[in-house]
């Protein structure tokens, strides 16, 4: 039987504009390393940096939607968010998604 497990979480751009940014996601006993993987924005969300316009324009600078990476068994992973086009500052909150 496939489990999906959704959570939100944040990535932080920094205080310094830039084009790439990771989040490392820790605490999810149950991953493996061959999970399946989602993660996207919502235009909607705000954090204490962004307000919802900044997320919903994030998706249109990005390359393509955040990768996830780096799976550990039993921790998490490593969620990887490049921009095609423009610079991003600050923090960001995200949704992911895992089966196992």
């Amino acid at each position: 039987m496939t489990t999906a497990v959704p959570f939100t979480s944040t990535v932080d751009f920094g205080a310094t504009p830039t084009d790439e940014a990771t989040a490392v996601i820790t605490g999810l006993t149950d991953m493996t390393t061959s999970a399946h993987v989602e993660c996207w924005l919502q235009g909607d969300d705000t954090t204490a940096d962004n307000v919802a316009a900044n997320h919903d324009a994030l998706q249109f600078c990005m390359s393509g939607p955040p990768q996830a990476e780096a799976r550990v068994a039993g921790t998490g992973f490593t969620a990887r968010f490049r921009l095609a086009f423009g610079l991003a500052k600050g923090t960001f909150k995200f949704h992911s998604v895992y089966a196992i």
